[in-house]
């Protein structure tokens, strides 16, 4: 076993500060636990026995199965999955990571990958401690081809519900009109259900619902770009939307949404390309262009000034016994900006504007430990050197701050 760790730099009187200061909302800093054995990481996910085992992914195709133990992280096996599409300096290769409702008995593991250029897949492995059965036991699950399309926009994230329900948001694939075509799986978030027989791959929808009449039974959701990040919360799928002029933050609360992409974006009452009838799409839940004045930059004294942006959406706090939050982090949904840096926090169920949480660069997944406390991946260095010798990615603590 092979031990990477960091020294952790304690939290001090976090929770007195905070009360000090007459402020109930969530502030939080990010405490570097350990390098990754790896860069580029783009998923993590925590086993749900309280163990402190945990998968994380690499867009190059890296998978690791790790332990965290208070402040040391132990390397327990690391695999490397063959025939993906990577580019240098392109969202591709291992985009997203989820675990399978049933995993402590089934020890699915699920990851979202670009194949090639116009090609993305929903890959299904069972965990083993062998590095060679686990990549033998590989089947497909959802295979998407759009021929022609650039590498851009690909599946970005996924997960279960509690009907263990398979929710995948798949970008547009850089092709625009079918986000519009609820036939189409391009631009949508689908609701499916994999198959769990060993050895066999592809999916089935359940009932054979359609959410959209004439459309695609397993569409739930359409008019999606790039949905980098998102995350399910008690019948509501918060995400954040990649855009051309504008970063969304969405919420799927029914089926049937239309959230206006390639036709809107932001508001649709205040985008200036579009003069027709704004009924049929949904507004986003919150939202900022790309300008270095917008306040959600001028709110983080440590944003990196540039013209490029990718929003995400982090966690929603799982309330329990051990909350290391003092209830701050309940019913707040946490979102930021991949290249800026700057964290925010927005209250479920309120009319309250987002505010300030922290600033994280490169801030890649999140996930809630066995702990009580919620972790980050980084990516590392982005973009990748062409030598190839990027930083690794490293595992952070979020605390209150």
């Amino acid at each position: 076993m092979r031990r990477l760790a960091l020294p952790l730099v304690p939290c001090l009187a976090a929770l007195a500060l905070c009360l000090a200061r007459g402020d109930d909302r969530l502030r939080l800093s990010f405490e570097p636990i350990a390098a990754l054995p790896f860069p580029l990481a783009t998923g993590i996910e925590f086993f749900p026995d309280g163990s402190g085992e945990f998968l994380v992914v690499g867009r190059n195709g890296d998978l690791a199965h790790m332990k965290l133990s208070g402040d040391d992280v132990e390397l327990l096996m690391q695999a490397r999955i063959q025939g993906l599409y990577v580019e240098r300096a392109g969202a591709t290769g291992i985009l997203s990571l989820s675990l399978d409702p049933d995993f402590q008995t089934n020890h699915f593991v699920f990851v979202a990958v670009t194949l090639a250029r116009d090609r993305v897949a929903v890959l299904r492995y069972t965990l083993d401690d062998d590095v060679e059965n686990t990549l033998a036991s590989r089947v497909t699950i959802l295979d998407v081809r759009a021929a022609g399309a650039p590498r851009w926009h690909n599946i970005m994230a996924m997960g279960f519900d509690e009907s263990k329900l398979m929710w995948v948001m798949v970008g547009d694939k850089g092709m625009f009109d079918p986000a519009r075509d609820p036939q189409s799986v391009l631009g949508s978030m689908i609701r499916i259900e994999p198959s769990r027989d060993e050895g066999r791959g592809g999916y089935s929808v359940p009932d054979g619902a359609r959410y959209f009449t004439d459309g695609h039974p397993g569409v739930f959701a359409i008019g999606i770009r790039s949905p980098w990040r998102g995350v399910y919360h008690e019948g509501r799928w918060f995400f954040g939307d990649v855009g051309d002029r504008v970063e969304e933050i969405n919420v799927i609360d029914a089926p049937g949404r239309n959230f206006g992409w390639p036709d809107v974006e932001g508001p649709c009452s205040l985008d200036p390309e579009w003069t027709g009838d704004c009924t049929a799409f949904s507004d986003p839940w919150e939202w900022y262009d790309r300008s270095n004045s917008h306040r959600f930059v001028t709110d983080d004294a440590r944003a990196v000034p540039t013209t490029s942006r990718s929003v995400y959406v982090g966690w929603v706090y799982q309330p329990n016994e051990l909350d290391r939050y003092a209830g701050r982090f309940d019913g707040v949904v946490t979102f930021g900006d991949t290249y800026l840096g700057f964290v925010r926090g927005k209250r479920i169920g309120g009319k309250d504007p987002s505010w300030h949480v922290g600033h994280l660069e490169w801030a890649s997944a999140w996930a809630q430990g066995h702990d009580g406390y919620v972790y980050v991946t980084t990516l590392g260095q982005w973009p990748p050197p062409r030598d190839g010798a990027a930083d690794p990615s490293k595992l952070h603590r979020a605390v209150l701050d």
